[in-house]
């Protein structure tokens, strides 16, 4: 029976094992005659092998083989049984059976088959009613079946539920009207088509249906031929209402269909939920490492963990689906996530050895400028002390026993970092004739890359070696967890703790500021020096005052010491050229060099000349400065002190670079 094999083909697996339940619940003589049916085969097949072994043919056993069974004999099956047996499906199997073969395409078409849709419908939770204009298995093709009415192939998830159809996207093209088009063939007379035509809003556009449009158009043709203005008007009115009702509906029907949506991801997402709890606590049952793993594993990794197929699939863990993906999870937190456990359990050690470091005599009473702790703890001596095995014991009195060797590590810190930065400038281009006596230049200054460019400020050889930049957050720095290698672990150690690389890394960042180079070599000259031979040195002996050019038409122009022209000429945002600067007078330098002691008197932005490790401060609390004191002064002297001219660019936020003063009425400039 061919319609009967396409019923075994095209029912649900789900379908066929509950119709086997329920036929064998309620039909026993059918059961009773199958088996009837069995044992005569059997009887047969022993007397046909009998004979075939007295005949001489063979011996050979005949292996029974169990009767498939199947669906043939359902639609001979008393009706009563039948609709108790399809009242407990839900509409799409119902629809699916009623495709599967003529007599039951008849049986469940009949008007008589009603209840067994009826109870199907009731059985699906919160389903609206019955339009008044759908069949009960219209209604359940509309709302369960997913394929598109015109190719049948598509899937399509949504409805048109005014329309009262599914289309694809391909067939929308085809089997729709625009707007226009309908206008072009409905009355002309009528306005406004959705107000009577059923319709579907897709990317902001209204599309019709052709044959809606052609049932209307025509009906409304037959009553202007024949009927009169009344009777437009009705049938106008009755268009109107039809489509107020299909609205209806249609908003109820979408809502319901929304909130089962709503429902079956909320079900889901629970069952994922679920099971990702239960593949953690199978994972923590392997053994400590694995919880361990676990413990240690931040939020992006449980992220990039929960994202895993093995994670994602809305199934509960069984002993079978976890023998399956046991191997995938257990590779994953050893590929991903145990490397970076112990990386960072090897660089902890270092890190405490390093708040160790920072605790010892060597911070405490420096007897010179120490460089930045992260490239101290990069130096053989100190480096050989955190670096110990981690089971051996590092404490205070290590660190301490240094303290005579740190002048020599400083010494050696700083010949490293000058001849690194002298290749450097070297390698990248900016200047191939650097070497070590152009760093005593004037105009010889660096700038950091890394810094962000509105803190991004010009320095001198000298103080770009103790610049540190948040290396880790610029995206300079990164950790590398993946190698084993104790330099490796210390690198990490050190961005974790001071948020920085080390000299070695930092030095690749350095860039000669040729912007600075010109603008300094303009007051070079100005100043009667030759700018390709003159120190830095040699200009702070000179200590003359320029006046920016550039500033001079307001009431409070720029005057500065020549290192602060790198600084003002760096937030200012203009190239320097020889018409920018003037050089004051010596009686005018003189009145600057008082306003300025005046005017930053109280401003954080002088050093101590004496303090092996500066600090920023102010001339008020210098008076009070140890280093003062011991040398039982009074006052403070001009050499006691030095302005920070980096400092007081940021500290004063109309004041950049240089010192804005009163512009006197007799201010004479060298010409």
């Amino acid at each position: 029976m061919p319609s009967i094999t396409r019923l075994n083909c095209i029912a649900s697996r789900r379908v066929q094992l509950f119709l086997f339940f329920a036929i064998s619940l309620f039909t026993h003589q059918f059961i009773a005659a199958s088996v009837t049916s069995d044992m005569q085969s059997a009887r047969v097949a022993g007397r046909n092998s009998r004979g075939a072994s007295s005949s001489g043919v063979g011996n050979r056993a005949i292996v029974r083989r169990r009767r498939r069974k199947t669906l043939e004999r359902l639609p001979d099956m008393p009706l009563d049984i039948l609709f108790e047996i399809f009242g407990h499906l839900n509409p799409l199997d119902v629809l699916h059976l009623s495709r599967t073969s003529t007599a039951l395409r008849n049986l469940l078409m009949h008007p008589s088959a009603r209840p067994i849709w009826q109870a199907a419908r009731e059985s699906v939770e919160d389903l609206p009613d019955l339009p008044a204009d759908l069949s009960e298995p219209a209604y359940a093709h509309l709302v369960f079946d997913t394929y598109c009415d015109f190719c049948l192939t598509s899937r399509v998830p949504k409805p048109m539920w005014m329309c009262r159809l599914r289309c694809c996207n391909k067939c929308l093209k085809t089997e729709f009207l625009t707007l226009d088009e309908v206008f072009a063939t409905v009355h002309s007379g009528l306005e406004y088509p959705a107000q009577v035509i059923p319709f579907v809003e897709r990317n902001e556009q209204l599309r019709f249906h052709w044959w809606d449009v052609d049932d209307f158009t025509q009906r409304l043709n037959a009553i202007l031929q024949t009927g009169t203005e009344e009777d437009v008007n009705q049938f106008i009115q009755t268009s109107v209402d039809r489509i107020n009702h299909l609205s209806a509906t249609s908003d109820a029907l979408e809502n319901w269909q929304n909130n089962r949506i709503e429902a079956r991801s909320n079900e889901l997402e629970t069952l994922r939920l679920r099971r990702r709890e239960q593949v953690v606590q199978r994972i923590s049952t392997v053994d400590h490492a694995f919880m361990a793993d676990l413990q240690f594993m931040n939020e992006d990794e449980w992220y990039n963990l929960y994202d895993q197929w093995w994670m994602k699939q809305p199934k509960e863990i069984t002993d079978r689906i976890w023998k399956n993906i046991k191997d995938d999870v257990l590779d994953y937190i050893l590929t991903f996530i145990r490397p970076v456990r112990l990386s960072c359990e090897r660089s902890q050690v270092l890190i405490d050895r390093m708040v160790i470091f920072q605790g010892s005599e060597v911070f405490l009473n420096p007897v010179v400028r120490l460089p930045p702790i992260v490239d101290l703890c990069t130096m053989p001596q100190i480096r050989a002390i955190i670096t110990q095995p981690a089971d051996s014991e590092v404490d205070k009195v290590l660190f301490d026993s240094l303290v005579p060797f740190v002048p020599a590590i400083c010494d050696e810190w700083q010949q490293l970092f000058t001849q690194a930065l002298v290749e450097q400038t070297r390698s990248n281009g900016n200047d191939a004739r650097m070497d070590l006596n152009r760093l005593e230049l004037a105009t010889t200054w660096f700038i950091h890359s890394t810094c962000a460019t509105s803190s991004r400020v010009p320095m001198r050889s000298c103080d770009i070696i103790f610049h540190v930049c948040d290396d880790l957050n610029s995206g300079s720095g990164s950790f590398n967890h993946w190698e084993n290698d104790p330099e490796i672990d210390l690198s990490n150690a050190l961005l974790c703790r001071f948020l920085s690389l080390p000299w070695s890394e930092r030095v690749k960042y350095v860039r000669l500021d040729i912007a600075t180079y010109n603008a300094v070599r303009q007051i070079a000259m100005l100043c009667g020096k030759d700018p390709d031979t003159v120190t830095a040195q040699e200009m702070d002996e000179l200590d003359t005052r320029c006046l920016c050019y550039q500033c001079w038409s307001s009431d409070r122009p720029c005057v500065m010491n020549w290192r602060g022209v790198p600084i003002h000429k760096c937030h200012q945002s203009y190239y320097s050229s020889s018409q920018s600067w003037r050089v004051l007078s010596e009686a005018d330098t003189e009145v600057v060099k008082a306003q300025e002691f005046v005017s930053l008197r109280g401003s954080a932005v002088w050093n101590c000349s004496y303090c092996p490790q500066p600090t920023l401060t102010t001339l008020i609390d210098l008076e009070n400065h140890s280093c003062i004191i011991e040398r039982n002064r009074r006052t403070l002297q001009p050499h006691d002190f030095s302005l920070n001219y980096a400092a007081a660019a940021a500290f004063t936020v109309n004041f950049v670079g240089g010192h804005r003063y009163q512009r006197p009425r007799r201010l004479g400039v060298a010409q």
